[in-house]
């Protein structure tokens, strides 16, 4: 891998856009120098094909040499310590001064609009809400008929939301005595259903002939409206076009901003499927060897299970293991982990588990294959699996003939399915599909509206989706929050996988000007949902299959833990950062300084997991194999909970921090590139205690089982 470093004052970097302002970047360079920054250009070698992910609409070049100049009179100075920027080299500071400003152009870019205009049905308009600064690879293909049916989603406004926030944080507070004294659906619905907004609501929608459908959740969360998009242009002041994907050709219909009647402003939080539009891929999902290697056209000439082959696949896991001694399976995750056996057939364990219930929100486009499962339990001789309880919303389905035929359609499903299953077997499990083709927000959408209707929600929650918060919209993220404390207040854990792309969120994969030009426009990225205050943030260690001490899972890795995998390095990067937008929760108070969110919160292990896929078993990376692993040890203290007569666990968070010395402290490594084969854009270091690599470090499961137990709450 070159690395090449910028060392001429005058001189560009390999591989920059002729169109650059050499003259504004070496003057940029030597500002910096004089602050004892270092300017670094990065280039990872191009191993593995990427997929573009994140894109935004370039500017013009002249934009960027105007941003250059302006970051030269703006006296930027460089971040603080622990701040990693390009390659290697002295300690120094990681982000230029043009990174520096446009993290913070990104923050006030991707910040809702407020203002004040005039409309129909309602007089003063009180919110208007534009389109996300990153918005995605989406071409504009000119405005769309107005009788075109349209259906909006209506995010109410919690009855009493200071009363909502209150409670989730007293319920989950150690110290309240209302500690783990959560509410039922029924109760929760009482403190969300806004009756007097959606009566308001209803009446305002149902004056208009026009309107084609009518519905509500049934805690009255979320509205779904259908009428002409001529209509929707005139209620909201909205111009709707058609918005086709670049990569896949899905069309969306979506307008650049829109605005709420004041009549409805002081009830309705956003609207969703206005503005969003989000990016049709997994965030936290693959195997970079699945995903180029299986589906490549040299597949067949660079796979086998010799510990030479690139892309390892193998007929058993003995085979594997023999030609990756560092795989990672589930009895080294309950050995190392420290997590007890799997409950025999018909013991009291077994019985115990089967009270609780787990479910992964992790397909996009994907399949799942019972007989790869199958295989899968078989080799580890774990007792039969239950069935799993599949949600079938769309084209998406467990399909045995679709992963032979496509192993790359299945591999973040089998990873996910087969893991949460193997560390707590007896659980009930449960799968979510989504429909082909499905955006990043369609899994939001039926998010909030499914788990409205639920009636027995899982215990615990794994999602494996994720997207750069600056792409997010804040309607979106205000919905995620009231659902996941609704959630919360009901003794739900919820996991979300932090990334793995590094500290730039998939902002790195895009070089369609120049390695990194994404990062330098909007900064450093955590993933989102994962950046809620509202759930555990889940990234990734490696090391686990050596006996050195775990470090980052990074591609980039380094020491003892990172050199026994060397054959077969790592080919994600952690992610982990600090929220632009979402102030830092109570619980991280005294674990850093930043006034806002940091993610992750803890870590698993998220390199070489054994899997089997259409039949074969190969190796994976991803936090979305520490995310649904961290879910089944969850169940695993809800069944000891439950049966010594206590609640589940619910929300982690608050006795995660407060009890740190149950967590593997991680103090080795960084997350400042991304996946294999894209750029290294900046990012942070580990340290002792809390970090944005790894968060508290990796569980302990022992010591977790016994705090989370502690005092009989």
């Amino acid at each position: 891998m070159t690395r090449p470093v910028w060392s001429s004052p005058d001189a560009p970097p390999s591989g920059l856009p002729p169109h650059a302002n050499f003259s504004a970047m070496s003057r940029l360079r030597a500002a910096c120098a004089s602050s004892r920054c270092t300017w670094v250009w990065a280039f990872a070698a191009s191993v593995l094909s990427t997929t573009v992910s994140g894109s935004a609409t370039p500017g013009s070049s002249s934009d960027l040499e105007g941003e250059l100049e302006e970051a030269l009179r703006g006296g930027d100075e460089c971040p603080p310590s622990g701040v990693l920027g390009g390659q290697g080299g002295p300690p120094s500071c990681a982000l230029s001064a043009l990174q520096l400003r446009g993290a913070r152009q990104g923050q006030a870019a991707g910040a809702d609009s407020i203002g004040a205009s005039t409309g129909e049905g309602g007089g003063s308009i009180g919110v208007f809400e534009s389109a996300p600064a990153l918005e995605g690879s989406w071409s504009n293909e000119g405005r769309c008929s107005g009788e075109m049916p349209h259906e909006l989603l209506f995010v109410m406004t919690p009855k009493d939301a200071d009363r909502l926030e209150r409670m989730a944080m007293d319920r989950t507070d150690p110290g309240s005595p209302n500690f783990r004294k959560w509410l039922s659906r029924e109760g929760v619905v009482e403190l969300v259903r806004n009756e007097v907004g959606l009566q308001a609501l209803r009446t305002f929608l149902t004056g208009h002939e026009d309107l084609l459908s009518l519905r509500e959740t049934r805690g009255g969360e979320v509205v779904r409206a259908t009428a002409p998009v001529a209509l929707w242009e005139r209620l909201l002041r909205a111009e709707f076009s058609i918005r086709r994907h670049r990569g896949t050709g899905r069309q969306l219909v979506r307008a650049p901003s829109y605005a709420l009647p004041q009549t409805l402003s002081a009830h309705v939080a956003g609207i969703l499927k206005v503005v969003e539009l989000g990016e049709p891929l997994l965030h936290a999902q693959r195997s970079n060897e699945v995903r180029t290697e299986i589906n490549s056209p040299f597949a067949a000439m660079e796979q086998s299970c010799s510990p030479e082959a690139r892309a390892l696949v193998c007929d058993s896991f003995e085979e594997l293991k023999a030609a990756n001694p560092e795989v990672v399976s589930p009895p080294l995750l309950r050995s190392f982990y420290k997590m007890p056996p799997v409950a025999r057939n018909g013991s009291l364990e077994a019985a115990q588990r089967e009270v609780t219930s787990q479910m992964v929100y992790a397909s996009l486009e994907q399949h799942w294959s019972p007989a790869d499962r199958a295989k899968f339990v078989s080799a580890f001789s774990l007792t039969p699996a239950r069935k799993v309880k599949e949600l079938d919303l769309g084209d998406a389905m467990s399909s045995n003939a679709a992963c032979r035929e496509s192993p790359g359609s299945c591999a973040e499903s089998n990873l996910d399915v087969q893991y949460m299953t193997a560390m707590s077997p007896w659980s009930h499990m449960g799968y979510f599909y989504m429909p082909k083709n499905t955006t990043f927000y369609e899994f939001l959408y039926r998010f909030i509206t499914d788990t409205s209707e639920m009636r027995n929600i899982p215990h615990v929650i794994s999602i494996s989706y994720g997207m750069p918060e600056a792409g997010a919209t804040q309607t979106a993220q205000r919905a995620f929050d009231v659902t996941a404390k609704a959630l919360t207040l009901q003794g739900i854990t919820l996991l979300a996988a932090s990334g793995d792309d590094g500290a730039a969120g998939t902002l790195d994969r895009n070089e369609q000007m120049w390695p990194c030009w994404l990062t330098q426009r909007y900064g450093l990225q955590v993933s989102w949902p994962a950046s809620s205050p509202w759930v555990t943030a889940v990234g990734a260690t490696m090391g686990a299959a050596s006996s050195n001490r775990e470090v980052v899972c990074s591609v980039n890795a380094s020491g003892p833990a990172a050199e026994a995998t060397r054959r077969r390095p790592a080919l994600i990067t952690s992610g982990g950062g600090f929220s632009m937008r979402l102030a830092r929760p109570p619980w991280q108070a005294g674990h850093h300084a930043k006034p806002s969110r940091g993610v992750p919160d803890v870590s698993l292990a998220g390199h070489a997991y054994a899997i089997v896929l259409g039949g074969k078993w190969l190796t994976v990376d991803g936090t979305s194999a520490s995310s649904p692993t961290l879910g089944g040890m969850v169940s695993l203290i809800n069944a000891q909970r439950i049966s010594a007569g206590l609640n589940r666990v619910g929300f982690l968070n608050p006795v995660l921090y407060a009890h740190p010395e149950v967590l593997n402290d991680v103090r080795e490594g960084d997350n400042r590139c991304g996946s294999l084969g894209t750029p290294c854009c900046g990012g942070y270091e580990a340290g002792i205690g809390w970090d944005p690599t790894t968060g508290l470090g990796s569980v302990d499961f022992s010591k977790l089982a016994a705090v989370l137990s502690e005092g009989g709450k």
